[in-house]
């Protein structure tokens, strides 16, 4: 195990933060025709929206959003435009915790999106090296695990795994 983080706290919480510019919310958010026959089957606006704004965070930043996760309100306003439902609907999304766990299940299953495994880490790690021998940066090699997770479907694990995988790949 690497005894330092090559990552900063401030690091990790960007890699993982929602865009903040309108190009960037356009880009990772925009809903297909598919998306948007999905989220009707649901009853409900709060669960409606919910199950969107949970399939935006999987898609980008690759993370599941814990129940009443904080998300930027020109987000909120940019998904609820896109089906006609107001952005407060997510203060009131999954009061029921069963709603949301079977949200994440069929968000998993239709999407092909899957958790962090173990043997993911090996793999991941060996991915990394190369960049490491390039650089020491470690930012660049946490936006690289990002970049190589949101293309395997991953969804991101802990923040410590990601710290730990990085100084490991600048290590070796």
């Amino acid at each position: 195990m690497p005894r330092r983080s090559v990552l900063t706290d401030a690091e990790i919480q960007e890699l993982f933060a929602f865009p903040k510019s309108p190009e960037g919310i356009v880009q990772h958010y925009t809903l297909s025709e598919e998306d948007v026959v999905v989220i009707r089957q649901h009853r409900g606006d709060p669960q409606r929206f919910g199950f969107a704004v949970m399939l935006c965070a999987m898609r980008y930043p690759g993370i599941l959003l814990d129940a009443g996760a904080a998300v930027p309100e020109s987000v909120l306003k940019y998904v609820s435009a896109q089906l006609g439902i107001e952005p407060d609907a997510w203060s009131q999304y999954a009061r029921r915790p069963q709603t949301r766990r079977s949200h994440l299940v069929e968000l998993q299953q239709i999407y092909g999106f899957r958790v962090f495994r173990k043997d993911d880490y090996k793999r991941l790690l060996e991915n990394l090296k190369e960049l490491a021998v390039l650089t020491d940066r470690g930012r660049a090699l946490g936006e690289k695990l990002i970049e190589l997770l949101s293309e395997q479907k991953i969804l991101a694990p802990g923040t410590d795994t990601i710290k730990v995988i990085c100084s490991e790949a600048a290590m070796r």
